[in-house]
């Protein structure tokens, strides 16, 4: 693949959007790869950086929007390709691809503030219920644990519908299962890395036209599981 350089808004969008969907398979290196998405990090920051400087605050906010997509697009397209590059991505960006595949998957999102979000990540809508999100990225590879696990469903019992759904790169605890009552498991979806993974899979099989879409709430049964 040739990264061409950007330096400016437009160029950034054109070129995140201009990737085709199959050559992120070809990134057979870990060099390969890890330039790949030194260029997608770059073009994000370029063309964000352009936006602040040449446009004003109003019309920046609005324009930086397509191209976020766009950069959470491809990220998913390179995890759904090489899945065991999710722990090179910034949480951040992890944050942001998850909520670009919910809502090519059909959910109604809402991306929480990214610090101090009380324990939600993301909000997700269907016609028929809610299910607040929290996304786990440690770098560290520390696992989740059962109060984290707590701490998500508890917000959606307080909210008074809806389930917790908590997504971990790096797993979760042999004994979180023992922490969390048979109520709150009720409440309570989770997925690892593999289901991670599976998501981002059927959201470029949709995204290309290969499946049709899912029912949401079909997709929260077969991509995450129950503890």
């Amino acid at each position: 693949m040739t990264f061409r350089h950007v330096t400016a808004a437009n160029d950034a969008i054109a070129a995140l959007n201009g990737i085709e969907v199959a050559d992120t398979g070809e990134l057979a290196s870990v060099y390969e790869r890890e330039e790949y998405l030194a260029w997608l990090r770059g073009s994000w920051n370029v063309a964000a950086a352009n936006l602040r400087e040449y446009g004003d605050e109003s019309s920046s906010a609005t324009r930086t929007i397509p191209i976020a997509e766009a950069y959470s697009r491809c990220l998913a397209q390179f995890i759904a390709d090489h899945p065991h590059d999710l722990a090179t991505i910034e949480w951040r960006d992890f944050e942001r691809m998850l909520a670009a595949v919910f809502e090519g998957l059909g959910f109604g999102v809402t991306c929480g503030p990214g610090s101090k979000d009380g324990g939600v990540d993301l909000r997700l809508t269907t016609s028929s219920t809610t299910y607040v999100v929290q996304a786990k990225h440690w770098v560290s590879g520390k696992r989740v644990g059962g109060k984290a696990l707590q701490a998500t469903v508890t917000v959606a019992m307080l909210e008074g519908q809806g389930s917790a759904i908590v997504l971990s790169t790096s797993g979760f605890t042999r004994n979180a299962a023992t922490v969390v009552t048979s109520v709150q498991r009720a409440r309570l979806r989770i997925g690892g890395q593999w289901e991670i993974h599976s998501l981002c899979r059927t959201y470029v099989s949709v995204n290309q036209g290969l499946l049709q879409p899912l029912d949401p709430d079909a997709v929260i049964r077969t991509h995450t599981r129950s503890l």
